[in-house]
């Protein structure tokens, strides 16, 4: 009798049994994870805030885009 009371939420198979047909595809690079704190938040966020972390890991930026907020777009 308790199998029947199990509930919805009981597994009846173990591991993934989605067909890869059926499985949705996520664009790469939509999310940062901070090697330091493990946090996970969307990567435009990050960049936002010029890719420190909310626990003040600062990670490494291309030279490039580190020229453009070096040289403020050639104002100066």
């Amino acid at each position: 009798m308790a199998k029947e009371n199990a509930g919805w939420f009981t597994r009846t198979e173990q591991g993934i049994i989605t067909d890869t047909k059926d499985k949705k595809e996520i664009k790469e690079g939509l999310w940062y994870k901070c090697p330091e704190c493990k946090k996970i938040i969307p990567t435009e966020d990050h960049e936002a805030n010029l890719n420190v972390c909310e626990c003040g890991y600062h990670a490494r930026i291309p030279a490039v885009k580190y020229f453009e907020i070096l040289f403020d777009n050639n104002k100066y």
